[in-house]
């Protein structure tokens, strides 16, 4: 249990600083009730006090919308954090070894007669999505699913949090990969998808 507490000058500036800490709140691993405060937080009978025991009840359609389907925003998020983690270890890992130089040592997602790009696949429920990644001069592209590729760029920080401008939109975001499982946190919005290899042996094919 934990207790989230604000003080503004008003309550419009109190709920302004209620809906940044809650959006700075990263939970991994156990089930929370963050995403149904967001929505309080951001509605706005909440802002006019218009509350009493029946609010929930009241509005239950904006409160508790049911599943919704993960943004392209975390898709080519997770994507993204994956493919500058591993460039990082590959440099790290040629920067250390008789050959620094070495073809084998560029993590660039080269293809023979294909534009350079990397796949991933991830699962949202029983929605299966691809990620591609396309390695251009100027930056990368990103393509989630069937839609277009889309410029971005995206980087590393020190503390670990990523900073990604996509399709001309920045902001930042953190991710947290804890075996198949991938927890994304990216403008306020956290989701947890899983990353799984298409052509993967799954055990139960025959012979």
């Amino acid at each position: 249990i934990a207790k989230l507490i604000v003080h503004g000058a008003d309550r419009d500036e109190a709920i302004r600083r209620l809906q940044a800490a809650l959006a700075d709140y990263e939970v991994a691993g156990l089930k929370t009730n963050l995403a149904f405060l967001r929505r309080v937080a951001a509605h706005p009978a909440f802002a006019a006090a218009e509350l009493d025991t029946r609010f929930i009840e009241r509005h239950r359609t904006d409160l508790l919308p049911g599943p919704v389907p993960v943004s392209d925003r975390v898709l080519a998020t997770a994507a993204l954090h994956r493919l500058l983690v591993l460039a990082g270890a590959t440099a790290e890992r040629a920067a250390a070894s008789s050959d620094p130089h070495s073809p084998w040592a560029i993590a660039d997602g080269w293809r023979m007669n294909a534009v350079s790009h990397v796949d991933d696949h991830f699962r949202d429920g029983e929605r299966e999505i691809a990620v591609r990644v396309h390695f251009h001069a100027a930056g990368y592209g990103v393509s989630v699913g069937e839609g277009p590729e889309r410029p971005v760029r995206a980087t590393i920080e020190a503390d670990g949090r990523m900073i990604v401008d996509l399709d001309g939109h920045r902001f930042t975001a953190r991710v947290a990969e804890v075996g198949t499982r991938v927890h994304v946190w990216a403008a306020g919005e956290h989701a947890a998808i899983d990353r799984f290899d298409p052509f993967a042996f799954t055990g139960d094919e025959g012979a």
